[in-house]
């Protein structure tokens, strides 16, 4: 990892991050069209960058291990080491980081449809400036809620394992003084 296409990338995955993911996919859904795997394709596409700066962050963090320079000093390929040494150690977090963006993606779906039902029943009504009255305070917010439930639980999460291994490296120090 690393170099001039790395750095491209993930400047490129920055600036997809900078956008909502429902306006992205709405965007991306409309220039798409109305194709039989398009959400599938849009889906992909918007978690795409989250998922992929996690999995950066991991290797990133394994390649500087001992059993990672072990294999370098034995003489083992690239190839060897990324499949034999560093997924097998990354394969947790990309496993739990997988699962979340398939929560995230439901709630996603479910936005979309509703973005959908509520600009397809005002076009119906003949009444678009309104857009369906009432019903686009109070559909959209049952989906903010559960998502807002479950960002407030990622990140308590987070914080919690910021603190543990904050009070694991204190025990540490404190060990070696």
């Amino acid at each position: 990892l690393g170099g001039t296409f790395d750095e491209f990338l993930m400047r490129l995955f920055d600036g997809l991050l900078a956008m909502p993911a429902l306006l992205l996919a709405l965007l991306l859904l409309g220039a798409v069209g109305p194709a039989r795997n398009a959400v599938l394709v849009v889906i992909v596409i918007v978690y795409t960058p989250i998922v992929a700066r996690v999995a950066r962050s991991v290797v990133l963090s394994l390649r500087e291990t001992g059993f990672v320079q072990a294999a370098r000093m034995r003489g083992e390929s690239q190839s060897w080491i990324l499949f034999r040494e560093i997924l097998p150690s990354a394969f947790a977090a990309l496993t739990v980081e997988g699962a979340l963006r398939f929560s995230y993606a439901i709630f996603l779906i479910a936005a979309l449809v509703m973005a959908f039902h509520l600009l397809l029943y005002s076009l119906s009504q003949r009444r678009l400036w309104l857009l369906g009255g009432g019903e686009l305070l109070r559909l959209p917010m049952i989906v903010l809620l559960a998502g807002g439930t479950l960002l407030y639980i990622e990140g308590y999460l987070r914080v919690t394992e910021i603190e543990d291994e904050m009070s694991r490296q204190s025990n540490i120090l404190s060990e070696t003084m």
